[in-house]
C-alpha cells in the first residue's frame, strides 16, 4: 500500500479545514454556538498538525485565546482604533489588534495580480501565443515588485522540468527532473514550495551563490493537472511572505487557464 506524500496529505488536511469552516459557519447561526468553536477548533488543530494553513478570510473568524468561532455582531465586535482594526472577542475579551498597513498590502498585492491577469486576457483575446504569453508574464511578475531576484517560468515536459524563459543571472539549470531541487520537488509533491533559506535544503540546485531563498508556486490547467511551475529566486533570507503566495497563485492560475 503506498504511503501518501506530505503534499498529498496536506492537500487532504486543506479539505478536511474547508469542510469543518463550513459546518461551524453553518453552526454559527444558531442561538447555541458550542458546535460551531468546536468545528472551529477541530480545523485549526488539522492546520497545525499539517501545516496546511487557514484560509484568509477565517484566519480573524477563530480567537486565539479560547478558540471560539467569532461571528461579528453576535459574540465578537470590531472597532477602528489608533490606525488599527481591533476584534474583541465577546466570550474571553481577547482583543487582536490589526494594523491598516497589513490590509493595504495585500489589497495592493491583489490589485497587482488583477492587472497582470487583465493584461495577459487581452493578449490571448488578440491572438497572442502561448510561448509570448509566458515571455510577457514573467516580464509583469518581476515588474511588479524589487524584491524578485530572479524570475522564471518552467513547463512541465514528461518528467522534467524544462526552463521557458526568466529574467535574472543566467543559470545551468535549464532542465530539472521531478523531485530534484525545490523546482522538482514541488511537482513530485504537488504542492507550493516556500524556502525561507536555501542553505538548508539538502538538495538544493543554486541558480546563483548569491541566493538566499525561493518560492515555487505550480501552474495548473483548469483540470488540475501541472503544466508548469513560476520560480523566484531572492537574495535575502525570509523574503517571502504569504502575500506573495497568494500573488503569484492568482497568476499561475490565470496562466494555466490560457496555456491550455
Amino acid at each position: 500500500m503506498r504511503h501518501k506524500s506530505k503534499g498529498e496529505m496536506r492537500d487532504i488536511a486543506k479539505e478536511r479545514i474547508a469542510i469543518l469552516l463550513d459546518l461551524a459557519e453553518q453552526e454559527s447561526k444558531k442561538p447555541d454556538m458550542g458546535r460551531a468553536k468546536r468545528y472551529a477548533e477541530l480545523a485549526r488543530k488539522i492546520s497545525m498538525r499539517y501545516q496546511a494553513g487557514m484560509p484568509l478570510e477565517y484566519k480573524r473568524r477563530i480567537c486565539k485565546k479560547c478558540g471560539a468561532f467569532l461571528v461579528f455582531g453576535k459574540n465578537a465586535t470590531v472597532r477602528t482604533l489608533d490606525g488599527a482594526v481591533s476584534i474583541k472577542c465577546g466570550g474571553c475579551g481577547n482583543i487582536v489588534r490589526l494594523p491598516f498597513s497589513r490590509e493595504t498590502k495585500e489589497r495592493r498585492s491583489a490589485s497587482a495580480a488583477s492587472r497582470i491577469c487583465k493584461k495577459i486576457i487581452l493578449m490571448k483575446e488578440k491572438g497572442a501565443s502561448a510561448d509570448e504569453i509566458l515571455k510577457e508574464s514573467v516580464r509583469l511578475i518581476r515588474a511588479a515588485t524589487g524584491r524578485f531576484n530572479w524570475t522564471g517560468i518552467y513547463l512541465l515536459k514528461g518528467d522534467a522540468l524544462e526552463l521557458h524563459n526568466y529574467i535574472g543571472r543566467p543559470t545551468e539549470h535549464t532542465t530539472i527532473k521531478t523531485g530534484v531541487g525545490v523546482c522538482g520537488t514541488a511537482v513530485a509533491q504537488k504542492r507550493n514550495i516556500n524556502v525561507p533559506d536555501v542553505s538548508k535544503v539538502q538538495n538544493y540546485l543554486a541558480c546563483s551563490v548569491e541566493t538566499k531563498s525561493e518560492i515555487v508556486v505550480l501552474i495548473k490547467a483548469p483540470d488540475g493537472r501541472i503544466l508548469g511551475q513560476i520560480d523566484i529566486d531572492s537574495d535575502k533570507r525570509g523574503a517571502f511572505l504569504q502575500r506573495d503566495e497568494r500573488f503569484l497563485q492568482k497568476v499561475a492560475d490565470c496562466i494555466g487557464a490560457l496555456i491550455t
